[in-house]
This record gives structure tokens, C-alpha cells and sequence, in this order.
């Protein structure tokens, strides 16, 4: 007994080894299994902001590549509009920062009136103009705006207007003006009349709207962004 006691004991500490030996890789190649889907499942590395250029805009965004240089496009093509409407070439780039997702852009980036704009889902246009004896020497503006579709051109008028003229004039021309220069489509022809299109809501806020005065028009206390 003691005889096959001894042949017995090695073959069952061999069938344990193996035992072990198995249970042992198959919790390391679960882990490893389990390691590469948490790999997989990491979320994307957020879109950091890039600069875009062209002939009369420097954009700071975090769209995609192709949509920063469609939103170029689009810009410049509404320039053509509006500096043919006012006669007036555009004198100097326009540097704009368009937001896609606030959380892309690290702290401090951002002016903070900026930043309080786009956290609105909408823009804010900030000039400076510099005067000498009554004659402009320098205006600088700079857009912060969502990157919604038309608030980019809508600021861009703005910055426009007070970088070549040195001011966007009242309310209701400066707002009425960067909506047409939003909603333009075509070169406007002399004596021919002006093709824009824009947002249903905009048409059903005129249709239902009760007609108001010019006076009411052009002597209202709304602000920019009423």
C-alpha cells in the first residue's frame, strides 16, 4: 500500500500543476481581453483648436479640417457681397474665434465676454479703433461666435464694417445689416434687386409680427442681441 501510495502521489500533484496552469492562463488572457476592450472603448481625444487662414480671415477652431476651410469659403464669398455693396474693399484680415464644443478649448484661450457669448449660443464682435484728429489710424476687431451656421457670417459683418469704417452705426442698421450679410446669395447688381435667403423662423417672425413704425424702428432702446 505505502508502494502505490508513492506511484499515486506524483500523478495527482502533475494532473494539479497542469490545473493550475490552465486556470492560470486563462485569467491572464481574460484580463488581457479585458484590458484591450477598455482600450477600445476610450473616448476620443478631444478636437484641439487649429488656425485656419485665408486671404481676409484667420479662423482659431475646433471644427474638422474640411469644415474650418467650407466655413473659410463661405466667409469669403459673403465679403465679395458686402464690399461690393458698400463699395469698400476690405482694408485688413479678420481674425475670428468659432466654437464647436467649449470643452475643446483650454482655459484662458478665450476672452472671457467671448467666452459668456458662445456659452449663450451665440457671438459677440469686439472692436477697437484708434482716432487722430477725427481721421481712423487703426481698428482691430476680433469674433468669437458658436460655430452654428450664419453666426460666423453674422460677426464677421460686424467686424467688417467697424475694421473698414471704423463703427457699425445703430443698432438697428449694424443687427439688420450683418442678418443681410448672413443671408445674401448673390453680388448685388446695380439697379437690380437684392436676392437673400434666410431661416423659416425669420420669415414666420416678419408674417406674424405686427408691422412697426420707422420711427419705432430706428429710435427703439433694444440693444445688440435683442
Amino acid at each position: 500500500m505505502e508502494s502505490a501510495a508513492r506511484i499515486i502521489k506524483p500523478a495527482f500533484f502533475r494532473s494539479f500543476l497542469v490545473l493550475a496552469f490552465l486556470v492560470t492562463v486563462s485569467v491572464t488572457s481574460l484580463n488581457a481581453q479585458g484590458n484591450r476592450r477598455t482600450v477600445n472603448q476610450r473616448p476620443a481625444s478631444p478636437a484641439a483648436p487649429a488656425d485656419y487662414r485665408s486671404k481676409n480671415f484667420l479662423i482659431h477652431t475646433d471644427l474638422p479640417a474640411e469644415e474650418a476651410r467650407d466655413l473659410l469659403e463661405r466667409l469669403e464669398k459673403m465679403l465679395v457681397i458686402i464690399s461690393t455693396y458698400w463699395a469698400s474693399p476690405n482694408r485688413s484680415v479678420i481674425e475670428c474665434y468659432v466654437v464647436k464644443d467649449l470643452a475643446n478649448w483650454p482655459a484662458g484661450s478665450l476672452h472671457p465676454a467671448g467666452m459668456q457669448s458662445v456659452e449663450g449660443g451665440g457671438g459677440v464682435t469686439m472692436s477697437r479703433t484708434t482716432y487722430r484728429g477725427g481721421q481712423i489710424i487703426a481698428a482691430k476687431s476680433i469674433v468669437y461666435a458658436t460655430a452654428n451656421k450664419g453666426t460666423p457670417q453674422h460677426e464677421a459683418v460686424h467686424a467688417y464694417c467697424a475694421q473698414n469704417f471704423g463703427r457699425t452705426g445703430p443698432v438697428w442698421y449694424s443687427e439688420g445689416m450683418a442678418e443681410m450679410g448672413n443671408n445674401w446669395k448673390v453680388v448685388p447688381r446695380k439697379g437690380q434687386p437684392l436676392a437673400v435667403t434666410c431661416e423659416r423662423y425669420v420669415i414666420d417672425y416678419i408674417r406674424q409680427s405686427e408691422p412697426k413704425s420707422l420711427n419705432e424702428i430706428v429710435n427703439s432702446r433694444e440693444t445688440t442681441g435683442d
